[in-house]
């Protein structure tokens, strides 16, 4: 539920999340695990990891830190983990709000597909779908 102290930034009857985790099992035995916590009385952070058998990437997606970085973090026998920032910049908030809409424009004036079609919203709304039902269910939901 959302903290007392938060209740008045939620509108009436919605479903607003405290913390959520899911794990998500592709097909290829690939592994995600999301987690999102909203109206939670953490820090605010906003980060992807994707990590691999060989490396892993960080990411900051909207935190407030500047300068933005990507850092590979390389596996290495002799070393262990070596790092090493792949890419810093600076970036407001409002590029992964105008990117896809601007990427959107443009396949429509090109004549093209835009960047994320339909189909990969339709997968995204699907596994959003079956976190749902998994939560309510409290079990394992197959998306077909």
């Amino acid at each position: 539920t959302v903290p007392p102290k938060f209740e008045a930034l939620a509108a009436p009857g919605s479903d607003a999340e405290t913390h959520f985790t899911s794990l998500i099992l592709c097909e290829g035995g690939t592994v995600i695990t999301f987690e999102r916590a909203e109206m939670s009385t953490a820090r605010r952070e906003g980060a992807w990891k994707i990590v691999g058998t060989e490396g892993s990437l960080d990411l900051q997606m909207v935190s407030g830190d500047t300068p933005r970085q990507i850092v590979h973090n390389r596996a290495s026998s002799e070393e262990g983990v070596i790092s090493e920032t792949i890419w810093e910049g600076e970036e407001t908030g409002n590029v992964v709000h105008e990117g896809p809409l601007a990427d959107i424009t443009a396949a429509i004036r090109e004549g093209r597909e835009p960047k994320t079609s339909l189909e990969r919203a339709l997968v995204i709304q699907q596994i959003s779908d079956a976190i749902y039902k998994s939560a309510e269910t409290g079990g394992a939901v197959e998306i077909e």
